[in-house]
């Protein structure tokens, strides 16, 4: 991977090439709502954790289950899910 850095001390400004996404996952309706939402979180869940190791935000791909950020990623499905209800 490409990186740039400024010769300037005050600034941190690093510069990557763009990277574009490779793959879908499309999923269908499973044999009921339950499962079905569970099996989105997890391809959810896989995808948060590969997406902020691509940009760098974290340092693996992997999330832990009882991480923050899952407990975060779960609070945004069930929002959505209550928006989508109303």
């Amino acid at each position: 991977m490409y990186s740039f850095q400024t010769k300037r001390k005050d600034v941190d400004v690093s510069f990557r090439p763009p990277k574009y996404q490779t793959w879908v996952l499309k999923t269908n309706c499973i044999d009921c709502l339950d499962r079905t939402n569970v099996a989105q979180f997890a391809y959810g869940w896989v995808a948060l954790g590969r997406e902020l190791h691509t940009i760098g935000y974290i340092d693996t791909p992997d999330i832990e289950l009882d991480s923050p950020l899952a407990d975060d990623l779960m609070k945004i499905y069930e929002k959505m899910g209550d928006t989508l209800a109303l």
